[in-house]
């Protein structure tokens, strides 16, 4: 197996992360997923997967898992938008970034493929959308999450030298293998209830498939330093349920 084919997944057990690790699979690339705890990773074996336990946090493990990778898909996030905390989200949204990407510096890795997200961005209206060039908008300029997401961004900036940088920006990822669930809540929700209450306003859906795709996209043809929002529909809450 070439090098050049040797991908890590991080956040394995994750909905983008399994997806993307199914894509990878069907490309016949040689996966290696990082995850907490083995056991919650369910329903894909294969002999080209590698299932590695470990946290961010462990330098030694992370050094370990990214030997002879080409790249790293850096999915590990958490989405609970309750904490109140900011080091929860700094530990493992920032520092979780710098530790990945020192170890893949160390590995000779040529390429870090990080996820973002669009919240990164302003968003717009359907008369004058939101692009990668708009500043970060209220409330999310608030948002522990959004926030340590910018300072991820930041923080990879400078590394642009030392190893290839390409940011995928998803929006609102709905789709298949939602184990836990993280965003098929607002699904559920729809499901399980009569009458729903749909506020103001909407998102732009995308397909967790299309995603797995676009990032896959971004290994092969991503230029170093690019920023790419992962977008498809925009529809308000009403259309949406």
């Amino acid at each position: 197996m070439s090098k050049s084919k040797k991908i890590l997944v991080t956040g394995a057990n994750g909905l983008l992360g399994f997806n993307t690790i199914i894509k990878l699979l069907s490309e016949d690339y040689y996966v290696k997923g990082f995850l907490r705890n083995r056991n919650k990773f369910t329903g894909v074996q294969d002999k080209r997967l590698e299932l590695i336990e470990g946290d961010l946090q462990d330098i030694e493990k992370l050094e370990s898992a990214l030997e002879d990778c080409y790249c790293v898909i850096h999915s590990a996030a958490i989405t609970d938008q309750n904490i109140l905390d900011y080091n929860d989200y700094y530990n493992v949204k920032v520092k979780g970034v710098i530790n990945v990407t020192n170890a893949a510096i160390k590995n000779r890795v040529k390429r870090i493929i990080y996820v973002s997200t669009a919240n990164e961005f302003g968003y717009g209206n359907l008369e004058c959308l939101g692009n990668e060039t708009s500043e970060m908008r209220y409330p999310y300029n608030k948002f522990f999450y959004s926030k340590s997401k910018k300072v991820a961004h930041d923080f990879l900036k400078t590394k642009l030298n030392q190893i290839e940088v390409v940011i995928v920006n998803p929006t609102f990822m709905i789709g298949a293998y939602d184990s836990k669930p993280s965003s098929g809540r607002i699904v559920l929700m729809g499901l399980k209830n009569r009458i729903i209450f749909c506020p103001p306003g909407g998102k732009n859906f995308v397909c967790v498939d299309d995603v797995s795709k676009g990032i896959i996209n971004a290994i092969k043809k991503g230029r170093n330093g690019e920023v790419y929002l992962l977008a498809n529909q925009n529809l308000n809450f009403y259309d949406f349920f």
